[in-house]
């Protein structure tokens, strides 16, 4: 019995992303041309599915073998974590064919020897009755939604114990795929933009967004999908993300500046909202990903200066912009939806790395500001000393600096005046936007 292409395609990128740090994502779009459309769902869905319930599989694979995770051979444990994965959550694979190819794969990567093992703890896993024998909620919690303990225990500090476990559930769903229009959209004549819009309308699996305008989410990307991103018409972002862009746009006058702008989410859909009032400039550090932007831009047709920079030491003099988008480097557990391992990587001692980082992109932007200009802070990230520590520490530095109440729906506005998105609320990202003003006094 042969592998089948999405089986060996879902193994390569797991084994690169458990054991030699790749990113899922990132990984299966380069994967994506070498497959038929029907076995890219399969593999799509494995990869994703496995490295979101990497914990409770490993707690299944335990239960049944007698050798632990910890012992088994890098290639065995990432076999057995696909194939129990598809025994427990893809119902509409045969169990025998699941086991079988699992033992085919553990042929195919030499492992010939474990073929035996495989078989028999994936028999074993096939009959597992789903109970969870953990009286702790948050442990058995941090288990059934594969969050590490660290990190929950983290989070239920910070948030209440139950806002804790909400989040861990939300982070371990499937997160829907929003999408929005682009300046290309807008170059359509007029019949062109009402049948595309009507098309959306028409698509039983398509919804307009409560959060952001020009914004959509649909329950399966499609080959349709795909052709009007290749056209630029649409383009796939999160609202949480598209949410920074509208603040930011409420505060722009002729120049504004994006940092740490790849792949150009927001330096595009801010083209896009401002039009020729204002001229949007959007800085990279990395060369390769800074030509990602400007590709992205063209595609979009988005009016967007792409410059190669580092944020921390800007080319530029006083006075240039009114508003500047930091959108920082960060920790990003605000997207473990889509980016699942994100969870398992997480260091709280790197906190302190991000923080000097974000600090430093503020104080380097507030050189460049107009007087009663803005600084959008931006983070993808959860952790309060990303966030809020961050910009009071800025702010106690920086007296002509001031929170600025910014222009949103109350709802995702908190008390001290910050925005929060929460994924168990509102099914997005989680992110959080700070608006700072400044006043020579």
């Amino acid at each position: 019995m042969r592998v089948t292409p999405a089986r060996r395609s879902a193994y390569k990128i797991l084994f690169e992303v458990e054991h030699r740090g790749g990113y899922s994502t990132d990984l299966l779009a380069s994967h994506a041309d070498d497959l038929e459309e029907r076995d890219r769902n399969l593999s799509h869905a494995i990869v994703l599915g496995t490295t979101r319930n990497r914990i409770q599989l490993d707690h299944v694979i335990d239960l049944f073998s007698s050798k632990k995770t910890g012992r088994l051979d890098p290639e065995i444990l990432t076999i057995l974590r696909l194939s129990v994965f598809q025994l427990l959550f893809l119902d509409r694979v045969p169990n025998h064919s699941v086991i079988n190819e699992g033992v085919e794969l553990a042929k195919l990567v030499r492992k010939r020897s474990a073929s035996g093992f495989v078989n028999a703890v994936l028999r074993k896993a096939s009959t597992w009755d789903g109970k969870l024998d953990i009286e702790d909620d948050l442990l058995r919690a941090a288990v059934e939604t594969s969050t590490p303990i660290g990190l929950l225990k983290k989070w239920s500090g910070e948030f209440g114990r139950k806002a804790a476990i909400e989040l861990a559930v939300a982070n371990n769903t499937e997160p829907r795929h929003s999408f929005r229009l682009t300046t290309a959209f807008d170059s359509l004549n007029s019949k062109h933009r009402d049948e595309l819009l009507e098309e959306f309308k028409k698509d039983t699996r398509t919804s307009s967004s409560g959060l952001v305008p020009d914004s959509f989410y649909t329950e399966k990307v499609t080959p349709r999908f795909r052709e009007l991103v290749e056209e630029g018409l649409i383009y796939f972002q999160d609202e949480a993300s598209q949410l920074v862009a509208h603040i930011a746009a409420h505060s722009a006058g002729e120049k504004l500046l994006d940092l740490c702008a790849a792949p150009g989410s927001k330096a595009t859909l801010l083209s896009r909202l401002l039009g020729m009032n204002s001229s949007v400039i959007a800085g990279e550090i990395y060369f390769r990903r800074a030509r990602l932007l400007r590709e992205n831009a063209l595609r979009q047709q988005a009016q967007v200066g792409v410059i190669c920079l580092d944020g921390r030491e800007l080319p530029f003099g006083k006075d240039q912009f009114e508003t500047i988008l930091v959108d920082a480097p960060c920790s990003g557990t605000g997207t473990i939806r889509r980016n699942p391992e994100i969870r398992y990587r997480f260091d709280p001692e790197d906190l302190q790395v991000h923080t000097g980082k974000q600090l430093s992109l503020l104080r380097e932007a507030s050189k460049c500001l107009k007087d009663g200009g803005t600084i959008l802070y931006s983070t993808c990230s959860l952790e309060r000393e990303e966030n809020e520590d961050v910009v009071h520490a800025f702010l106690d530095s920086n007296p002509h600096f001031s929170l600025k109440v910014p222009g949103a729906e109350p709802f995702v506005v908190d008390s001290e005046g910050f925005i929060r998105t929460d994924p168990a609320a509102l099914g997005t990202d989680g992110f959080f936007i700070a608006v700072l003003e400044y006043r020579r006094g």
